[in-house]
């Protein structure tokens, strides 16, 4: 299941409609992808990709919605030969390989001296957007992040509020722009307890949550590394 921005962006316009242009249509895209970033770092969950290792190449492209490593398949090591889905490969008897990411790569030191097809990777991940959309996300996850993307929203408008704010009232019966302000503010400390709360909510139910985006052939892979 995917979520398309454009849904997100007129979700969150309907809780928080523009005062003088605040939030803009940049504001309130602005303001989900802080809410999606801020969600997926303290709610990430795990998916399973493949590397094809090749002879002689150290650096390898990681997902885009790559955070973590959890696991890298690995081989049997019998007296300085690795035991590969490939093959026997001879290495040195000291030989140890290590991992490290620099940048959007996954690099191995030394280079690899064999060819692997389809090296296992198990990995912590992110919501990212691409092609207007987020491919993995779900409904559930928009109920849980929506109130900060609220509380987000709020904000800008609560800060033009005090910027521009005059003191007096402008027409009988009308509000100062502090106590507009003030309104503002005690919404947002409401929309970011909902939050939390969800958020807390949700890593009760663990497993449950993180589950939520694996596909099938994801959730083989992964119990099929699990030795």
């Amino acid at each position: 299941m995917s979520i398309e921005v454009q849904d997100l962006i007129a979700r969150l316009a309907s809780e928080v409609p523009e005062f003088g242009e605040i939030p803009d249509a940049t504001g309130y895209q602005n303001c989900i992808a802080s809410a999606v970033a801020d969600f997926s770092g303290k709610l990430p969950f795990q998916r399973y990709t493949t590397l094809d290792i090749v002879a002689g190449t150290a650096s390898y492209a990681l997902p885009s919605d790559f955070v973590s490593i959890v696991y890298l398949q690995t081989w049997d090591d019998q007296d300085g030969v690795l035991n590969t889905p490939a093959g026997l490969v001879p290495v040195a008897p000291s030989y140890t390989e290590r991992t490290y990411v620099e940048g959007p790569n996954l690099v191995f030191s030394p280079t690899p001296a064999y060819s692997w097809s389809g090296r296992g990777l198990r990995y912590i991940a992110q919501h990212v957007e691409a092609d207007d959309a987020y491919a993995l996300m779900t409904r559930r996850d928009v109920e849980i992040f929506m109130p900060l993307a609220v509380a987000l929203a709020l904000g800008l408008q609560a800060n033009y509020q005090a910027r521009n704010a005059v003191g007096h009232r402008t027409q009988a019966g009308a509000e100062t722009s502090n106590e507009i302000v003030d309104k503002l503010r005690a919404r947002i400390k409401d929309n970011e307890r909902l939050y939390q709360e969800r958020v807390a909510d949700a890593k009760r139910k663990g497993v449950a949550i993180r589950q939520a985006s694996y596909t099938r052939t994801e959730q083989a892979l992964m119990l099929a590394q699990v030795t």
